[in-house]
């Protein structure tokens, strides 16, 4: 009898021994594939803390590793994963941007200043002040020439011949006096500008090129959507854009 409960004892150790060393082997692998794995991967702690078995554990390990991305489980068959579709941004090509130019005349008053010499305005038309004093001064002196007969002669011919250089030298003097005005005249010129009142807008697209006449200045680009071309003013500029459908 007491052989009996000794041998229960011993193989009643060796059976706890037994566990403890298998207890100790699982706990040193969780450490060892929870370094390996991320923070979020907490299965494999959770299934060892519960004392499940070695095998669930390893299939946990295995489950985790092929399908968890930093603690998010994704589909390990690829007929699972839907592929974005990437769609790629279609452009036409502007080879040519050639301003379009009008010629234009806008009036424009043109005035000039012009001094204008004049004679005077004179009140003795005829002379006649100086063909007096010029007839008397030279009767005076042809008075005194000669006797007789000859002084009378003299006197009448020095105030004919004193009356005509009187004449003479009063009109002399009406010419040199003269007046001057400043006169203003104006006449109208035409002065020619240039404006430019569009743009001829050459483009190429898959292959084919073509060109269209523009209001403003496109981007070196137009972008293809929906089957039209979208020319986009330069610069963002607040204008709308002109679109062209392409042709089927």
């Amino acid at each position: 009898m007491t052989r009996s409960i000794w041998i229960a004892a011993t193989g009643g150790a060796i059976v706890a021994t037994a566990a403890l060393v298998l207890v100790s082997w699982a706990g040193n692998h969780y450490q060892i594939v929870s370094r390996d794995l991320p923070q979020e991967s907490s299965v494999l702690g959770a299934l060892l803390a519960s004392e499940d078995s070695i095998e669930t554990v390893l299939q946990e390990d295995a489950r985790v590793s092929n399908g968890a991305v930093g603690g998010t489980v994704v589909a390990a068959s690829a007929g699972q994963i839907n592929a974005p579709i990437v769609q790629r941004e279609a452009y036409a090509e502007i080879t040519a941007v050639t301003p379009v130019k009008q010629s234009y005349s806008t009036p424009r008053e043109v005035c000039t200043n012009q001094t204008i010499v004049y004679q005077a305005p004179v009140a003795d038309e005829q002379r006649v002040t100086g063909k007096l004093l010029g007839a008397v001064i030279g009767g005076v002196l042809g008075h005194q020439v000669g006797g007789g007969r000859g002084k009378d002669a003299a006197t009448v011919g020095g105030a004919i011949l004193g009356g005509v250089l009187g004449n003479k030298v009063q009109e002399k003097q009406q010419q040199a006096r003269t007046l001057s005005r400043v006169e203003t005249s104006c006449k109208t010129v035409q002065e020619w500008h240039e404006k430019t009142i569009g743009y001829d807008v050459a483009y190429r697209y898959e292959g084919q090129s073509a060109q269209i006449r523009l209001g403003y200045q496109p981007e070196q680009r137009a972008q293809v959507e929906a089957g039209r071309i979208i020319f986009a003013p330069y610069g963002g500029a607040n204008i709308k854009a002109v679109t062209l459908a392409l042709a089927n």
